[in-house]
């Protein structure tokens, strides 16, 4: 008999479905499904598309079964994939065609246009499936460069993957699971840009209605699960729910941990350091952001890999590792990936003079800042200009020049009434302006007032505790 504690995953099954698994392993996989029941069980609904297994276990699936009962059930999968396999090589041509001819485009498209976006292909020739999944890649690659675009993109996607089968090509090509799979992906992958646009109701209707799909009529396939999952956590982490954002990342991570992917666990965990971050635990979010860098494929996501480094930095820089945080930054290439990026090498620069301050080279620290502060006023971006001027405070007080720690707090708090920041801002500035003219400010109380308007940003609803 097989062993039971190695059992067959959703991702070894969908191979076999797909005709993507090898004759050796075929074998393998298919004995062990004659074998154990609770594979079968657990396996059913996939089991239908494949239908080796069940022709083999008519009449009883207890009985006793000979050597040749196994050979057929592998001959019948065998032949099953090969048919299943030039299907799925015709539908990767033409995915790759239509994902061309999408790059070749000069204009951004609505979904009433989408018709001309694969000009120069006969789009009527194409699977249903390979048009769904070329829009479905597209959407993919603007999610840095135009969300907007990414929508529309993949609400095309949606449309296409609700009348799947419905083109005289399609017909009888598809099963209804295989259709309600997709349709799935589709909408995850709209309910991401959503979010992504801040439409976080319609986000949540959409993740809920693709849950509903996959349950109820497709396959219960892990990778779109953990996709749905991978959507939700990040809708939650948007929404500041933290909890449930964490747990969802953890449910991630198990799940392509579980399907082997390597480089999805490590995006997760570093949605995951993230979140840490966001929930005042810096060093946790640290040791979460290194593991994730260690698993992803820089390769796959280079934008990723630059993201990561940045918070990790900021989470060393938070959680007043200062010397770590130095020897990081001079290997991360962070200075070489922003070199095109004005205003993030501006930020970056902004966190090297946290560093030179944490290290006690004020003079450095003060120099960096003035740039930094110089350059962001000559770009309007008035607000981190006089964020700056609280940066320089902290720097004098450490000096012991309370008096400039005052006109510093002082001239931030004037822009900040000008701004019409929020009450508690002011508040929390006003509060170090009057402390610096008293005499009784510290560095550390600058440094809680610049912490305290960065939480703010993300959560409205602080209050600042003197």
């Amino acid at each position: 008999m097989t062993d039971s504690g190695n059992h067959v995953t959703d991702g070894e099954i969908g191979r076999i479905v797909d005709g993507r698994t090898e004759a050796k392993d075929l074998r393998r996989l298919v004995r062990h499904l004659v074998e154990c029941r609770e594979c079968r069980e657990r396996k059913r609904p996939f089991l239908g598309s494949l239908n080796a297994v069940q022709a083999v276990l008519e009449g009883g699936e207890d009985r006793p079964l000979p050597e040749a009962a196994y050979e057929e059930a592998v001959e019948r999968a065998l032949g099953a994939a090969g048919s299943q396999c030039k299907c799925w090589e015709e539908e990767a041509m033409w995915r790759e065609r239509l994902i061309a001819a999408g790059h070749r485009r000069r204009f951004r498209i609505e979904t009433s246009d989408v018709g001309e976006l694969f000009a120069g292909v006969k789009v009527e020739a194409s699977p249903g499936m390979a048009y769904v999944e070329a829009l479905l890649a597209l959407s993919f690659e603007e999610r840095y460069r135009d969300t907007q675009e990414m929508q529309d993109l993949a609400q095309a996607a949606v449309l296409a993957a609700k009348s799947l089968g419905w083109r005289r090509k399609d017909k009888g090509r598809y099963t209804p699971m295989q259709a309600a799979d997709l349709q799935a992906r589709a909408m995850a992958e709209l309910a991401n840009a959503f979010r992504l646009n801040h439409e976080l109701e319609q986000a949540e209707l959409t993740i809920v209605d693709a849950v509903e799909h996959l349950q109820e009529e497709g396959s219960g396939d892990l990778a779109i699960r953990a996709r749905l999952f991978d959507v939700y956590a990040s809708l939650r982490l948007d929404q500041r729910q933290l909890g449930e954002a964490f747990a969802a990342l953890a449910e991630v991570c198990r799940l392509y941990e579980e399907l082997g992917e390597r480089h999805l666990v490590g995006r997760a965990l570093i949605s995951m350091g993230i979140a840490a971050a966001y929930d005042e635990r810096p060093r946790e979010a640290a040791g979460l952001l290194r593991e994730g860098l260690e698993r992803i494929d820089p390769g796959r996501d280079p934008k990723l890999v630059v993201n990561a480094r940045y918070e990790l930095l900021g989470t060393l820089v938070v959680s007043e590792r200062f010397q770590e945080a130095s020897a990081f930054h001079l290997q991360s290439g962070l200075r070489q990936a922003f070199a095109d990026d004005p205003l993030n090498l501006l930020k970056l620069r902004w966190l090297e003079g946290k560093i030179f301050f944490g290290l006690g080279k004020l003079a450095r620290a003060e120099a960096v800042f003035r740039e930094v502060q110089a350059e962001f006023r000559q770009r309007d971006r008035t607000y981190l200009a006089a964020m700056l001027n609280l940066e320089l405070a902290a720097v004098s007080l450490r000096q012991g020049k309370s008096e400039e720690a005052a006109a510093q707090a002082t001239s931030a708090l004037r822009t900040f009434e000008f701004l019409c920041v929020p009450f508690e801002a002011l508040r929390a500035v006003s509060y170090l302006r009057d402390a610096c003219r008293q005499r009784r400010a510290s560095a550390a109380l600058a440094l809680r007032v610049v912490y305290f308007l960065d939480r703010l940003e993300r959560e409205p609803a602080l209050r600042f505790v003197p």
